[in-house]
């Protein structure tokens, strides 16, 4: 559970957790990256253009995978960046409580930074093919985005903003059931937010939720400690 703690060897406990969760988190992203091939390739069509031949309705056609490899790499980079922003709030958990809850919002960076890169790489990709004057495609590049990148990136945004505001309670000594409700859905939200992208965005999903678990679990611990220190003096 991400409550009921509240001593100094608490606070030790779930730092150590916190570490595990983290680490844990920066093996599995590189392993799961290859998910997003499928998303980056065949649900938002990066890197495609549309084309008919003769009379034929057209379609998508898809250059080789060398394409996906810079956006595959900058997911990486984004998540480990948000890995070390929040290894460095529980690292000072206890000297800048206030760390915590920055690295609740960090959870979702990967996720939103990403999908909002996109964006005008569809809007670029509809202009490109309006202004071919060739066959359009059923369904444009940002109507594909508003699917598939947008909701998994408001999903990762709604967790992260969860997991900040159960930090910032915690971190006050507060553990009523809404408070450990707002804990839990934060990583619930995050790890679901893959499933919009059919499973492309889920390297990111599981650092996110990860990172909002160790960040959850320190913000409780902390909160709690120093909430009975008063009592033992």
């Amino acid at each position: 559970m991400i409550g009921g703690m509240g001593s100094a060897g608490s606070v030790r406990d779930a730092r150590v957790l916190a570490w595990w969760l983290l680490g844990g988190a920066a093996v599995l992203a590189p392993l799961l990256a290859f998910t997003a091939v499928g998303w980056l390739r065949d649900a938002l069509r990066f890197g495609c253009w549309f084309g008919a031949m003769g009379d034929e309705p057209g379609e998508w056609m898809c250059g080789d995978g060398l394409m996906l490899l810079m956006p595959g790499v900058g997911m990486l980079v984004l998540c480990g960046v948000a890995l070390l922003i929040a290894g460095i709030g529980v690292r000072a958990a206890t000297s800048a409580r206030w760390l915590l809850p920055v690295s609740g919002l960090a959870a979702a960076l990967p996720a939103v930074v990403t999908c909002l890169l996109l964006l005008p790489l569809a809007q670029s990709t509809d202009e490109s093919i309006a202004s071919s004057g060739g066959v359009l495609p059923p369904e444009s590049s940002v109507g594909l985005w508003t699917t598939y990148a947008a909701v998994p990136m408001v999903l990762a945004a709604l967790g992260a903003l969860s997991t900040a505001v159960a930090c910032a309670l915690l971190l006050r000594g507060h553990s009523t059931a809404v408070v450990t409700g707002l804990a839990y859905a934060g990583p619930a939200l995050l790890l679901v937010s893959s499933v919009p992208s059919l499973g492309g965005t889920l390297a990111l999903a599981v650092g996110g939720a990860a990172i909002a678990l160790a960040v959850g679990r320190v913000a409780s611990a902390t909160g709690q400690a120093v909430a009975v220190v008063p009592d033992g003096r």
